[in-house]
């Protein structure tokens, strides 16, 4: 009697947790969503963007700009103004918002405007209280990467930084600043230096578990009730694990990678990648064989890894070693690697991986 009384408790509580993730999915507040680029070519991206929070709802868009005044744009807001950021007519503009769209800057010109030395700024407060009244942002570029759980900002943008270690080729150091984004480090390959390296490497140095690096035209719509991620567009991203992995001191070992698109996305809950809905499984398996490989394009850039992922998947062997110079890239397939064949593309999750740098 004991254990079917406890049955039925765990079978109310997956119901409704199951209720919760449907009204979840099928309302719009509390969304933030993450725009690779400030402006986008994708007829349908731009469409969908413009249809976020519905016809009636109140949009308000600021940009971070010199400019008094720019197409488009409610408010140009002033970089590294203190007055500009304290302005309490600005604040009740946003607070009257149900949509705010971010946009214009980089990552350290948004956190110097917000974050100046000194008091905390009224903008700082008025952002923070739009996202938790479950209000909906947008942010576009280097908007995007301030309001994200963390992002790699080159040391030439940090002038008390320096680097402490004069053989060390990566000169980026990943920051936070609003931190109200999925619990992972972002990048895009169109921002300053991006790179898969790059975030990868700050995942590495943070001890941060999931890095997302964005190529292409894409969109990150982040649900904060259930917690998961969906990405929009007809880019590609290349999601890193190291929830497993071995850092090493030049390294890491055990790592997995996803290639992700459209309808692809992540479910925090879980802690797994969830593929889209109309995605048909590969339904084959690769052979045994290991091959070595002496690349050309740089592997510092993400289509360099999207193009060995794809040749990995498409051919029979089990194991591919990629190298340039010092740096080694290892890629392969198990027992826990998934293939889908979705509307934009091949998609890959639980790909294991290895890779050093010097």
């Amino acid at each position: 009697m004991m254990r079917l009384h406890r049955n039925l408790v765990f079978a109310c509580l997956a119901l409704c947790a199951l209720t919760s993730f449907a009204a979840a999915q099928g309302q719009i507040r509390g969304r933030i969503y993450f725009v690779s680029g400030e402006e986008l070519a994708d007829a349908a991206l731009v469409k969908q963007l413009d249809e976020v929070g519905g016809k009636d709802a109140r949009r308000f868009v600021l940009a971070l700009s010199e400019e008094a005044s720019l197409p488009g744009v409610d408010h140009c807001l002033a970089p590294k103004s203190i007055a500009s950021a304290n302005d309490r007519e600005l604040c009740a503009q946003i607070a009257a918002a149900d949509v705010l769209v971010v946009r214009g800057g980089s990552f350290m010109q948004w956190y110097d405007t917000v974050y100046p030395k000194g008091p905390s700024t009224y903008l700082a407060g008025a952002l923070l209280d739009h996202v938790r009244k479950y209000k909906t942002v947008i942010a576009h570029a280097g908007a995007g990467a301030f309001f994200s759980s963390g992002v790699s900002v080159p040391l030439k943008d940090l002038p008390n930084e320096r680097q402490r270690n004069p053989r060390d080729v990566y000169d980026q150091k990943p920051r936070v600043a609003m931190g109200l984004g999925p619990p992972l480090l972002l990048d895009c390959e169109t921002w300053p230096d991006g790179s898969a390296y790059r975030v990868l490497h700050a995942a590495w140095q943070t001890r941060v578990d999931l890095a997302l690096h964005l190529v292409g035209e894409l969109v990150v719509e982040y649900r904060r009730e259930p917690g998961v991620f969906v990405l929009h567009g007809p880019g590609s991203a290349l999601l890193f694990d190291l929830s497993h992995s071995r850092r090493r001191k030049r390294g890491v070992d055990e790592g997995r990678i996803s290639l992700l698109h459209a309808g692809d996305g992540w479910d925090f809950v879980y802690d797994r990648a969830v593929p889209a809905p109309e995605g048909k499984p590969l339904g084959r398996e690769l052979g045994k064989g290991d091959e070595r490989f002496e690349v050309e394009a740089p592997l510092l850039r993400a289509p360099a890894w999207i193009e060995r992922l794809a040749a990995l998947a498409a051919d029979d062997e089990r194991r591919h070693h990629f190298t340039q110079g010092e740096r080694l890239l290892e890629l392969g397939w198990d027992e826990d690697s998934r293939g889908f064949e979705g509307r934009e593309g091949l998609s890959l999750f639980a790909l294991p991986f290895r890779c050093r740098w010097e």
